[in-house]
């Protein structure tokens, strides 16, 4: 895991050295590709009658537990809960409801929709930062690496600008907080 999070989780157990910051990942509302329902990035719209919602169930995941953050702070969660036709586990399954015309919508991380295996299926709506705020994330060398030198060069290599433009042509932000194009 590249979040943030986990490094101050885990840094007292002493596995983790050298990190660098990469980017961002952050919540987004995703569509069928072209965004046929004319969703905006307006939450409130999630409760659209006319809508099939589905969202991560925030007990198994991180995208669940982070749509409910967002849907808590606007208090709508359980208006929008109310319009789920159902949770699922994960973002994977977030993408595939989409993908099998299950859901109109779901609130997944926005770089699962440039994903190779997803990118001709659906587009992401983006969601004000201020909203979704975007999840550091980082590179971490484990101390219990055979190859540091390795790693290290990878992870310079990813801080880079090269690597940077890869993060966003990815779907993600890169550490500068900039978004490829769309």
């Amino acid at each position: 895991p590249g979040s943030a999070s986990y490094r101050k989780r885990h840094e007292a157990e002493g596995i983790l050295g050298e990190f660098v910051h990469v980017g961002y990942n952050q919540a987004a509302i995703v569509v069928a590709k072209g965004n046929p329902m004319n969703v905006t990035s307006d939450l409130k719209k999630l409760t659209r009658a006319d809508l099939k919602v589905v969202i991560g169930d925030p007990s198994t995941g991180s995208i669940g537990r982070e749509t409910k953050r967002i849907l808590d702070g606007a208090e709508l969660y359980e208006k929008v809960r109310a319009n789920t036709i159902y949770l699922t586990t994960d973002s994977r399954n977030l993408n595939h409801a989409i993908k099998r015309k299950d859901a109109d919508v779901a609130v997944n991380w926005r770089a699962t929709a440039f994903f190779a295996e997803n990118s001709d299926m659906v587009d992401s709506v983006d969601l004000d930062p201020e909203v979704a705020k975007p999840k550091k994330l980082l590179l971490n060398l484990l101390k219990s690496s055979s190859m540091p030198e390795k790693a290290k060069r990878f992870m310079e290599f990813a801080a880079s600008e090269q690597g940077q433009a890869i993060f966003r042509k990815h779907g993600f932000l890169d550490n500068q907080m900039k978004s490829g194009a769309l």
